[in-house]
């Protein structure tokens, strides 16, 4: 996922979001507060887990665990939700333009799932 990766790799922060449906419109989008922020060893660690993430087959749902909100240096902002379940990602900016599709199933796409639930869980 390219366009993923090129983002993460000038961030400063990261802002996991709760994504909520909108029937309506038949979309997710991103509701509130960011849950948790990611900075510094704890974004690199993100990072390179994302690097390892292998491209998948996506299946055509999209129900995004989290959405995220990358922040780069210079203001940049950029921001997409992850699918786990149908190894689908979408660009927010972009009225929900698909991203290639991911392996959500491979090991580092569940290590960082489990990393991001975590992180969550610790701030509830």
């Amino acid at each position: 996922m390219k366009k993923v990766s090129e983002f993460l790799q000038n961030a400063i922060r990261l802002d996991v979001l709760a994504m909520q449906r909108v029937p309506e419109r038949y979309c997710y989008e991103p509701q509130g507060e960011p849950l948790v922020v990611f900075e510094d060893s704890e974004l690199g660690r993100i990072c390179d887990l994302w690097m390892e993430i292998e491209p998948g087959e996506m299946m055509r749902c999209h129900n995004p665990e989290y959405g995220f909100r990358v922040h780069r240096r210079g203001g940049d902002l950029w921001s997409f939700s992850l699918s786990w379940a149908c190894n689908s990602a979408v660009d927010l900016n972009e009225r929900g333009r698909s991203l290639p599709a991911f392996d959500g199933e491979s090991d580092a796409a569940r290590r960082l799932l489990i990393v991001l639930n975590d992180k969550v869980k610790s701030f509830e």
